[in-house]
């Protein structure tokens, strides 16, 4: 893991990884891309790869960078705006979803923590260090709970974009351009 001032930054294959991911849920994209998306995970964690605990980190920092890209629109910039409107409405969304739902006892700990770090002004990401505690092994239930997380906001920037897949898109130009650039 790499650090900046403001955030741990896992292995650009982790990110690409947990990105992924979140390109197989909901039927938003082409089936050709969701595919495609499927290949690249399945090749990036065989044996030997990426592990399911380094997704997991990556699925947090989709999570917060997703939430930072929310809050940056003009429209979360307003006085008037409240940041936690878009937290409740992808717990909202997460607790009336079939498979979610169940497990909504996560969401404070996981989904709903990452995108609070990321409300401007919240000092909770200078100290947020999830990368460096123990943490039980992933499951895969946790996994695809990060992943609908990701997969929720997604849908609010995308919205707020106009244009599905907005949000994968610019994290995909920036991945490409921190791995041109030679990483973080």
């Amino acid at each position: 893991m790499t650090v900046s001032a403001d955030r741990i930054h896992p292995p650009i294959p982790v990110l690409r990884a947990a990105l992924d991911l979140t390109l197989t849920l909901g039927g938003r994209f082409a089936p050709d891309e969701a595919h495609a998306a499927v290949a690249r995970f399945q090749a990036a964690t065989d044996p030997g790869g990426i592990s399911m605990d380094d997704v997991r980190r990556g699925q947090y920092w989709l999570i917060q960078t997703l939430a930072d890209m929310l809050f940056a629109q003009k429209a979360w910039r307003a006085p008037e705006a409240n940041p936690e409107v878009a937290v409740d409405w992808v717990h909202d969304k997460m607790h009336d979803h079939p498979w979610t739902g169940p497990h909504i006892g996560w969401f404070d700990q996981t989904v709903g923590f990452a995108m609070e770090c990321a409300i401007p002004g919240d000092e909770g990401d200078a100290v947020r260090r999830l990368d460096t505690e123990p943490y039980e092994p992933t499951s895969q239930n946790e996994s695809m709970f990060l992943t609908y997380g990701a997969w929720f906001i997604s849908i609010l920037i995308d919205t707020a974009e106009g244009k599905t897949g907005a949000a994968h898109r610019i994290l995909t130009v920036v991945l490409d351009e921190v791995e041109k650039d030679g990483g973080w």
